[in-house]
């Protein structure tokens, strides 16, 4: 049996990332960077903005936003966790 250490490296499992300000934007895109990431935060305006490449935080800037792999989809988010009920 695996563990979640190794369902997240073998990209069987997702991390997520809940509250992308200053702290948790900058998780998401460094998590990103080695595994499957679902980034969700409850200001959708935020996640507008992310999605169009831009850091309002100014904390890992337009570039990195752009070039991350983190799934601002919601619905990644809900599918996963309708899996574990």
């Amino acid at each position: 049996m695996k563990n979640l250490y190794n369902k997240l490296q073998s990209k069987e499992e997702k991390l997520a990332v809940i509250g992308l300000g200053y702290v948790g934007m900058p998780l998401a895109v460094a998590f990103s960077k080695k595994v499957d990431t679902i980034g969700f935060d409850v200001n959708e305006e935020k996640i507008q903005i992310y999605r169009q490449g831009i850091d309002p935080t100014k904390e890992v800037g337009d570039w990195e936003i752009r070039n991350c792999a983190v799934d601002f989809d919601l619905s990644a988010l809900q599918k996963r966790a309708y899996q574990r009920i």
